[in-house]
């Protein structure tokens, strides 16, 4: 016996032609600004469900930081609010 043991092929009918990532995004983008879909979903429509609440939790995160550092930024630029010289 020659060769190596393989798994049986499988194939998964569409009705639809495959879309690529680029062509996912452009469409959740869309339904996003419809509001047609939910952040959590459209995340899960190009990431997968398993993925979905992690990165919304990173994404979330990393806009809290972006506003923290903004707040600052403006305050320190404000001499009333201690950021200059009066």
């Amino acid at each position: 016996d020659r060769g190596f043991a393989v798994a049986p092929v499988s194939v998964q009918m569409r009705p639809e032609i495959p879309k690529s990532n680029r062509e996912i995004i452009a469409e959740q983008r869309e339904a996003l600004e419809a509001r047609l879909t939910s952040e959590r979903r459209a995340i899960a429509a190009v990431h997968g469900d398993d993925q979905a609440l992690q990165i919304q939790e990173e994404i979330a995160a990393d806009d809290a930081a972006r506003t923290a550092r903004d707040r600052s930024a403006l305050m320190m630029s404000m001499p009333t609010l201690g950021g200059g010289v009066a």
